[in-house]
């Protein structure tokens, strides 16, 4: 594996960008938090609570009913579940927290497994859900599945799931475990502790930076599931807008520097025609130039990473709610931030073009 890079507060704050003034919850992703049994209800209470509070627009909360009156009282801005509804349920969320408090019971195999089976967006996996891979034999489910797959073990799951594979981590350090998680699962990995280490499928890892003595203590783990949940959703107005563009005739790249596997995932639920992962910040730019080369090229963006790419494109369009940097390099800006105004943009423009040539 690769030296790791960086998680700092500096980075953080180019990737989480502010929200637009009227974003509305159904731009904020669905996530279904599948938590809590007997005597645990506050691990589903505590990651709902996290997903909600990093910006899900609904949240719901699969969960054996005997709990419910816990649960609605505890995040009463989620609503409930049965937990023999979660599989259905899945089809209309975007993302599904599972395992944090989950309990042992033999019926969460078929549950886990038909998961990972049927849904092909984004699953956390934590605690029980991580610790039921290895007591139910659901390996080749999870590597197997088609989804975008987030495990988050403490040190304890990890070496309770590497048992489970064959592997003996006696004297691993950090590093190494979390290349064996990558390995055996397929999934991006996170594992927590002081200085929490995240690894990816193409070789990258990661340490962060932040944190503080006070996140050791019981719960927190379930807040972050919840938390992670929110990270992967597309905005709702993405496959719309994608489709519009591909009705004028027009190519729709995705260009990013997510690993293949996520940028697929990622591209198949927007339904962009084409995916070019992989790419270093510095990257983007020379994309683009190569683009150039096929016939006219539009960059959208929204980051500092972005703004080399957005002046080298013929029209460069930045999202209103993204970095200052990338605004100045853009030669339209989106103030309202959605998506769905580019396909907009450009009918305006080609309506101009039109009036300017009969004029002439």
């Amino acid at each position: 594996m690769k030296k790791p890079g960086l998680i700092t507060r500096e980075y953080v704050n180019t990737v989480i960008k502010e929200r637009p003034r009227d974003i509305h919850k159904g731009d904020c992703g669905k996530v279904l938090v599948i938590a809590g049994s007997v005597g645990m209800a506050g691990a589903a209470v505590l990651c709902a609570r996290g997903a909600l509070r990093a910006g899900a627009g609904l949240v719901r909360i699969s969960a054996p009913e005997e709990l419910y009156s816990i649960l609605q009282v505890g995040v009463p801005e989620a609503t409930c579940v049965p937990r023999e509804r979660s599989l259905p349920e899945l089809a209309a969320c975007d993302a599904a927290a599972v395992g944090p408090g989950l309990g042992d019971d033999e019926t969460n195999a078929g549950l886990i497994r038909g998961i990972l089976e049927n849904y092909d967006k984004t699953i956390v996996l934590d605690a029980d859900g991580i610790n039921a891979i290895s007591r139910f034999d659901l390996g080749k489910s999870l590597k197997a599945t088609k989804a975008q797959v987030i495990l988050t073990p403490h040190p304890g799951e990890a070496a309770r799931f590497l048992r489970y594979c064959g592997e003996d981590i006696s004297g691993a350090d950090r590093l190494r475990v979390a290349e064996l998680l990558v390995r055996h699962s397929g999934a991006i990995c996170v594992l927590k502790g002081s200085k929490t280490l995240v690894a990816t499928r193409d070789g990258n890892s990661y340490i962060n930076t932040t944190g503080n003595p006070g996140m050791a203590t019981g719960g927190s783990g379930d807040v972050l599931t919840g938390i992670i949940a929110v990270a992967d959703v597309i905005k709702e107005d993405s496959p719309q807008a994608v489709r519009e563009l591909q009705n004028m005739g027009i190519h729709v790249v995705m260009l990013t520097g997510d690993n293949e596997r996520t940028a697929k995932a990622i591209g198949k639920q927007a339904g962009v025609d084409e995916v070019i992962a992989g790419v270093l910040p510095e990257g983007k730019e020379s994309v683009i130039r190569a683009l150039s080369k096929k016939g006219k090229v539009a960059m959208v963006g929204d980051g500092i990473n972005d703004a080399p790419a957005l002046t080298r494109a013929d029209i460069g369009i930045a999202i209103g709610a993204g970095t200052d940097i990338a605004i100045d390099a853009a030669d339209v800006v989106l103030m309202k931030s959605r998506l769905s105004d580019v396909p907009a943009a450009i009918r305006l423009s080609r309506a101009t073009l039109r009036n300017i040539h009969q004029n002439l």
